[in-house]
């Protein structure tokens, strides 16, 4: 038997099942909306970072340097009261600075001053 589409009154049963199956669907919509605009903001966050490190990287490609931590050894100089420190990975002057006065005055209480390096163990006779 053939059929057609065709306009048909809805009755209070189909009407309440219809609500309720469009109050689902809508809830459901808006969970998925909230879990998308969370899901954007963490992978925003993760883009952000990711930016910033290639951001990083870029710069120190161009400048052909970077910043690194290196360990520094302190040397007097001539002048007194002046010290020198040097980078113990290409044994290099960084810089010369003077000693604050607590600096050059020291204390038997507080640990040893940088510049004066480890202590030498005396040979024992």
């Amino acid at each position: 038997m053939p059929t057609m589409l065709l306009p048909c009154k809805l009755n209070e049963e189909d009407r309440a099942l219809y609500a309720d199956q469009l109050a689902h669907l809508n809830n459901t919509m808006e969970m998925l909306r909230a879990e998308r605009r969370s899901i954007n903001s963490k992978l925003k966050l993760r883009i952000d970072k990711m930016q910033a490190e290639a951001n990083k990287i870029s710069g120190a490609v161009e400048a052909g340097e970077e910043k690194r931590t290196v360990n520094v050894i302190y040397e007097d100089t001539d002048q007194p009261g002046i010290v020198k420190r040097i980078r113990t990975d290409l044994n290099e002057a960084v810089d010369t600075y003077a000693l604050t006065p607590e600096e050059s005055q020291g204390s038997m209480f507080s640990p040893r001053p940088p510049w004066l390096g480890d202590p030498v163990e005396s040979p024992e006779a």
